[in-house]
């Protein structure tokens, strides 16, 4: 057994841990946190009547007490078929946050793949701009860390450091979005990017296996960060996968 499938079954046990239940509508609660705009609710309703709510993907949420539960995402497709009459819908239960930091870095990370619309990125520029807050406030956000270079790394780039500062203090402005995109115009291709990151996990992984992980003493913070990094790395690639091999490939010497 490799080192990331031990730790892959210790995640099992910790905060992504999820089971699949269908619960009823009435035993779910909006979440007061959950600021993202509620769009497209009645193309979204034709869908699930025409396919079924099966179709749907399941929405996210954790206990709150016996028979209630509260959303972290798929607050759409709850409203969609609370309009349509629905009485259960398919949900993945997950543990409950410890802290309102938490809650509020699940809520972003699950609502994600939302379309990065200019509406929905200042919403989740000041969703994490909060969870920043209460991480720090917890002790657990990486010493010197700055906010605006935390949340830019959060949205994987997608906005910089100047931006985000622009979104923060109601000073976005189109002249900020176009040197944005003069400064992507810059960066590395992304085909190029993915290859050379998927290429030091692998590297990572291997060194990581041939390591006896007991023989050093590691405290709960370290290992909460590491957690951390490897969760980004992740969402980053898999968020991106489809262009991997494609990158590779692309890269690899013609064969004469």
């Amino acid at each position: 057994m490799s080192i990331f499938d031990g730790m892959l079954n210790e995640e099992s046990k910790g905060m992504r841990a999820e089971k699949m239940m269908i619960l009823d509508l009435d035993e779910i609660e909006r979440n007061e946190l959950n600021h993202a705009p509620i769009e497209g609710i009645d193309e979204l309703m034709e869908d699930i009547r025409n396919n079924g709510n099966e179709v749907a993907e399941a929405i996210t949420v954790y206990k709150v007490s016996n028979h209630r539960y509260k959303l972290i995402s798929g607050e759409r497709r709850f409203t969609a078929c609370k309009k349509l009459g629905h009485e259960t819908i398919r949900a993945n239960i997950i543990p409950k946050p410890e802290t309102v930091g938490e809650e509020l870095e699940l809520i972003d990370r699950y609502n994600a793949g939302r379309p990065q619309t200019k509406e929905w990125t200042k919403v989740r520029v000041e969703t994490l701009a909060t969870a920043y807050d209460e991480l720090k406030k917890e002790g657990l956000m990486t010493k010197g860390m700055l906010k605006v270079d935390w949340i830019s790394t959060r949205l994987h780039g997608l906005i910089s450091p100047r931006t985000v500062q622009e979104y923060l203090t109601g000073k976005y402005s189109e002249t900020a979005q176009n040197e944005d995109d003069e400064a992507d115009d810059e960066r590395e291709p992304k085909a190029e990017k993915l290859s050379k990151y998927s290429k030091q996990l692998k590297k990572l992984r291997e060194k990581l296996e041939e390591t006896d992980i007991f023989d050093f003493e590691f405290n709960e913070k370290d290992i909460n960060q590491f957690e951390w990094e490897c969760q980004q790395m992740y969402l980053y690639l898999s968020m991106n996968g489809s262009h991997i091999s494609k990158a590779q490939k692309s890269l690899e010497p013609e064969n004469d």
